[in-house]
Formats: structure tokens, C-alpha cells, sequence
């Protein structure tokens, strides 16, 4: 009997631990929109410099498609949000962090900012393919879980996308 009733203790501890860690990794919808908006916001801030400056064909044909892709996607956490009567707004300015890797792009040579463009546009999508899955999986808000998991393939195929252009740099 004194075995069951340790038994039955162990498993209750080991449901509320997990519990409590699941809760904990929960994000909320604020910080996903947030941090969703800002990177979409760099992205497409970011590549619109790209068209401009960049000397390369490829790395120009890979910003117009990020300017593309993410006013799309933008524009599809716009209109969730308004549908779903959340209270929350995208981001519409870069915050300090962006602003930096931005003027990292314009102070970049023209020579030099093909390679710094593609090396931030990798880190930017693997943060961002990584913040989807998070909230993918942990979200607090089924809209946008399936709103993160419906656009983290195009993220995916983003970085896939970059990484390639990496490799001939």
C-alpha cells in the first residue's frame, strides 16, 4: 500500500512539473507579434535596400522576393489579427536592433554588401524559422500557432534560399 500511495505522489509530482514547464514555455501572442512583425518589418526593409544597392542579379532577384513574400505575410497577420478581434498590432517601426543591422547595410561598400546582406538575411531566417516553430508549439493562441505553422514552410524554404546564395560567397 505504501508503495501505491509513493507511486500515485511521483506521478501527480511529475504532471505538475511538466505542467509548470509547458506553462513556462508558453509565448505569449503579444511577443510573438512582436518579434513576428519586427523580423517581417526587417525583411522587408532590408531587401528593398538590396534591389538598390546590390551589384549581384541573384541576390536582387532574392530581395524582390523577400519584399514579396513578406508584405504577403504581413498583410495575412493583419488581417488574423483584425479578424480574430485581438487586440494586438504589428509593429510598424524597427527597433534598435534592426535599426543597427540597417545601417550596417547602408554603410556597407558596394562591394561589401552583397556578403553582409546575405549573412544577415541567414541569421535573420534561422531566428525567424525558430521563433515560428516556437510558437508553433508553445503559442497560447490557436489562430496564430496555425498561423505560425502555415508560414514557417516559406520560412524554411527562405533560409534554404539564402543559404544557397551563401554558398557561392
Amino acid at each position: 500500500m505504501e508503495f501505491r500511495k509513493l507511486f500515485i505522489m511521483a506521478v501527480f509530482i511529475s504532471v505538475t512539473v511538466a505542467s509548470a514547464l509547458a506553462y513556462a514555455n508558453t509565448m505569449s501572442k503579444e511577443t510573438f507579434v512582436q518579434k513576428a512583425s519586427l523580423a517581417n518589418l526587417f525583411e522587408i526593409e532590408s531587401s528593398q535596400l538590396a534591389i538598390n544597392k546590390s551589384q549581384n542579379p541573384e541576390v536582387k532577384k532574392f530581395a524582390q522576393r523577400m519584399v514579396t513574400e513578406h508584405k504577403k505575410t504581413g498583410q495575412e497577420l493583419k488581417d488574423l489579427l483584425t479578424a480574430s478581434q485581438l487586440s494586438i498590432r504589428p509593429e510598424t517601426k524597427l527597433d534598435d536592433t534592426h535599426r543597427r543591422l540597417m545601417a550596417k547595410l547602408e554603410d556597407a561598400t558596394r562591394e561589401d554588401f552583397d556578403n553582409e546582406y546575405i549573412s544577415i538575411q541567414t541569421q535573420a531566417h534561422k531566428e525567424a524559422v525558430a521563433l515560428f516553430a516556437e510558437y508553433s508549439e508553445h503559442g497560447e493562441n490557436g489562430k496564430l500557432k496555425e498561423f505560425a505553422q502555415s508560414t514557417r514552410p516559406t520560412l524554411k524554404d527562405h533560409l534554404k534560399h539564402v543559404e544557397s546564395l551563401e554558398a557561392n560567397y
